[in-house]
């Protein structure tokens, strides 16, 4: 699956990451926190063994993330 996600600058969102699944997210612009992880632009997260990823926003931002078995 993909989800695709803007934020703004302070904004937050939750994602819930079913067991044994793993996400790749991906920054296309802005700045994000993502589980404590600073991230800019252009900017990739593998995540595994991860129940939930608590988002927020540093600036306006675009990202996507990827639901993977």
């Amino acid at each position: 699956n993909l989800y695709t996600v803007q934020l703004t600058e302070n904004g937050s969102m939750t994602f819930d990451l079913p067991e044994g699944r793993h996400s790749w997210i991906q920054l296309v612009n802005g700045a994000v926190e993502v589980n404590g992880v600073e991230m800019t632009s252009a900017d990739g997260l593998a995540v595994s063994n991860e129940s939930q990823l608590n988002f927020i926003g540093k600036q306006s931002s675009e990202l996507l993330i990827f639901d993977l078995d």
